[in-house]
């Protein structure tokens, strides 16, 4: 038995029916809801605690790409004994998310935010006395999962130079440069482009802080599309004002969505999209291939796919 809480239309949970068919589906609406006895998968986003309560349970397959309710010490031990594998599904949000963060990265160099506020007037001159391009510049990558690799690669025709922090070492993709989170601050005077896409877990809450925007080169631009708990906000607040970094592009914030009287939306050199990045036209389609893929694999015992634990 599949239980299902991962969509919001019911043409997805037809689908999902069509692929499996044969298997029983139970579908759910609330995270918080009962899941019955004899479910053997989870696909969606269910709460922790009804999780561990599951006795048939066999695999859990997350319709998000973060995974923070479940990193925690009880359901990690949970899943380790009874060796059922977690999943996620962030290979659908990687294309998205970095296109969004390309996206902003060229409509910051190319001034158009100020040129699509510049209404009545005609800022022509000074608008581009300060537009530049991504054309060799330096992107430091807090974080280097798929949707770092994803920017990576689409960075590559501007032959931009890509400096990307990981705690585990891993093999980058061609002119990557993999760094350590201890050599961060060696880089920062020479980055134009700090692009943070840190999870949310105790290691990585306020990370991003004051001293890290202050030791950053003059100019540089600062993005997040990872969580809004990993950037000290009044940090970035004041390092706006001081010019250091020189603008920001928020796709996430803390708390969600920021309040209407938060010093961030005064800053006029902070954009901030509403948590936008991963969306795209046929996102639950895409979840619903992205778990059949998997479901397959599991079935034939081959290794998931966007496996986490």
């Amino acid at each position: 038995m599949i239980w299902c809480n991962a969509f919001r239309n019911t043409a997805s949970e037809k689908l999902l029916i069509k692929e499996l068919e044969g298997y029983e589906i139970v579908f759910s609406k609330q995270p918080e809801d009962p899941i019955p006895e004899g479910v053997e998968v989870i696909f969606g986003h269910p709460d922790p605690e009804n999780l561990i309560a599951l006795d048939a349970l066999k695999w859990v397959h997350l319709d998000s790409a973060g995974y923070t309710p479940y990193d925690t010490p009880v359901v990690r031990e949970f899943l380790r004994v009874r060796e059922i594998p977690l999943s996620n599904s962030s290979p659908v949000y990687a294309d998205p998310c970095a296109q969004h963060l390309l996206a902003l990265m060229l409509a910051g160099a190319r001034q158009l935010p100020q040129a699509f506020g510049n209404v009545g007037g005609w800022d022509q001159w000074n608008l581009r006395a300060q537009s530049s391009t991504l054309t060799g510049q330096t992107v430091m990558l807090l974080g280097y999962g798929q949707i770092g690799q994803r920017l990576a690669e689409l960075l590559a025709p501007f032959k931009a130079r890509v400096l990307a922090v990981r705690r585990q070492a891993v093999v980058p993709h061609q002119d990557v440069q993999v760094i350590s989170p201890s050599e961060i601050r060696e880089y920062l005077g020479e980055v134009d482009h700090l692009v943070n896409m840190l999870p949310d877990n105790p290691s990585t809450r306020g990370f991003v802080e004051e001293t890290l925007f202050k030791d950053l080169k003059e100019g540089a631009t600062f993005y997040n599309i990872g969580r809004g708990t990993t950037v000290d906000q009044d940090s970035l607040a004041k390092g706006l004002s001081r010019g250091r970094p020189r603008a920001a592009f928020l796709d996430v914030t803390d708390p969600e969505p920021l309040p209407p009287d938060h010093a961030l939306w005064q800053i006029p050199n902070c954009h901030i999209t509403p948590h936008t990045g991963g969306g795209q036209s046929d996102e639950f389609p895409a979840l619903v291939r992205h778990f059949v893929m998997n479901w397959r694999r599991f079935r034939q015992n081959l290794p998931l796919i966007s496996r986490v634990f």
